[in-house]
């Protein structure tokens, strides 16, 4: 089964006339057409690409149109430690780690593509697996994550 993280990234689109298409390709398919503000929930990152979600639509969007929020994502470790990569891979060199109850900025989500990849986000020490954290609203928190089934990163 292929992880999915809970929550996806929000972008705004900024311009007007941007296109959703199909796939990630000027020449693919026009879905719609987004106008200047309209928010996206952004659900991967490809080169020059993001894979989007809008009102029950997924689609492409080239990522020059797409601004996202500086504070927009944090998310909570919730079994700590957590090791930072240098890339999205558990093969990567290990770069630092997360203790439990850390908050993090994401700058960037990288879905898992089959049954054996998982999820990743970026964030600006490196890059983290997913199914690691939890959404958090509050990037001051201090307390402690909820007590969950999390399992510990290799």
């Amino acid at each position: 089964m292929i992880t999915t993280p809970a929550f996806a990234l929000t972008g705004t689109v900024n311009d007007n006339g941007v296109r959703l298409r199909e796939e990630a390709s000027t020449s693919s398919t026009v879905l719609k057409s987004l106008s200047n503000g309209t928010k996206v929930e952004i659900t991967d990152t490809l080169t020059d690409w993001y894979k989007v979600s809008y009102n029950g639509k997924t689609g492409f969007i080239a990522s020059d149109y797409v601004t996202i929020k500086d504070d927009s994502t944090y998310v909570q470790v919730a079994d700590g430690p957590l090791n930072i990569r240098e890339k999205p891979t558990t093969d990567s060199k290990k770069v630092g780690s997360l203790g439990n109850g850390k908050v993090v900025k994401i700058l960037k989500l990288i879905e898992a593509k089959s049954d054996d990849e998982i999820a990743w986000y970026q964030t600006e020490e490196g890059y983290i697996a997913a199914e690691y954290v939890v959404p958090c609203d509050d990037p001051d928190r201090k307390a402690p994550p909820p007590t969950s089934r999390w399992r510990r990163v290799p």
